[in-house]
């Protein structure tokens, strides 16, 4: 069963777009809001994380 969601939130600059989670590389940061789903394994680099 795949889970993963649809799109992930690409942050380039001020713009936010969403993208295939294929289309992410390394380095790039996404931005995921209260309630979605984690497109992909990352480090938090601003916010917080429950659990």
């Amino acid at each position: 069963m795949d889970m993963r969601p649809d799109y992930s939130s690409l942050k380039e600059g001020e713009e936010i777009r969403k993208v295939s989670p294929e289309q992410v590389k390394v380095g790039d940061k996404i931005i995921i809001k209260p309630g979605e789903k984690v497109p992909l394994d990352g480090n938090i680099v601003k916010g917080k994380s429950i659990g």
